[in-house]
């Protein structure tokens, strides 16, 4: 076998054990988020903070919507 072929047969291997842990925790029952039925939701309570630009926004100005909170601590 020369390197070239080596190589390429060694980034194969690589990928193909990279795709199969991947796929593998991708299929992690214990993760896996579950959904409440409508009738068990709660609504979020409703809160105010001032954005970047000063302006005071609201949780229920985005009733209806997906809304991603992102909370983090320096």
């Amino acid at each position: 076998m020369n390197f070239t072929r080596t190589r390429h047969l060694a980034l194969a291997s690589a990928l193909v054990l990279s795709l199969t842990g991947i796929a593998a925790a991708a299929d992690q029952p214990g993760i896996r988020a579950t959904l409440l039925s409508d009738k068990d939701r709660k609504p979020a309570a409703d809160f105010a903070l001032t954005d970047a630009s000063g302006k005071t926004v609201a949780l229920k100005d985005y009733l209806g919507k997906v809304v991603l909170l992102d909370f983090w601590a320096t």
